[in-house]
């Protein structure tokens, strides 16, 4: 449900989490919820409205961020051949979720900035990020083998079955 905005218009989360994110590579996630209810144009009990706490805004950006980086991840690994090397393939995929210049350096500045609150204690947040690596591990090792195994079928199968799970919330490799 989106709230009324405090200049009248309606403000949704995906607004919320895109000014966070936007803060965080510029500062850090050391920013305090004023501070990202200003970026968002809205009031501090407006935020509050969506999020009692900044453990939770993170989190929710986090997951924006890892899900789409897993999309990108995903959508590229039909493009790996036979002759893709899994080194070549990790870079390639690498250089595909954080292109140089454009969104591709904030989303690798705001990667940085979440695995460095994550390693500052936060539990939850390095869970999510351990949870997104293992997705991403596995979503390449399907792929190269998917590149490389002579039985199509079996790969195609189990790229399938990867998606899927990607997609799930709960996900546990």
């Amino acid at each position: 449900m989106a709230k009324r905005h405090d200049k009248g218009e309606e403000i949704s989360r995906g607004e919320i989490i895109a000014a966070a994110g936007a803060l965080f590579t510029r500062r850090g996630v050391a920013v305090s919820l004023a501070d990202i209810a200003a970026a968002a144009g809205i009031s501090k009990g407006t935020l509050n409205y969506y999020y009692n706490s900044k453990e939770l805004l993170t989190l929710d950006v986090a997951r924006e961020l890892t899900g789409e980086l897993t999309r990108v991840f995903i959508g590229l690994l039909p493009s790996l051949t036979r002759d893709t090397s899994s080194e070549k393939a990790r870079s390639f995929l690498a250089a595909s979720a954080f292109p140089v210049g454009g969104d591709g350096l904030f989303a690798a500045r705001l990667f940085l900035a979440l695995f460095h609150e994550a390693e500052m204690g936060s539990d939850a947040l390095r869970d999510l990020l351990l949870q997104s690596a293992q997705k991403w591990r596995a979503a390449l090792e399907v792929g190269v083998l998917r590149a490389r195994a002579p039985l199509g079928d079996f790969c195609e199968r189990a790229l399938e079955l990867l998606c899927a799970a990607a997609a799930e919330e709960n996900y546990k490799p």
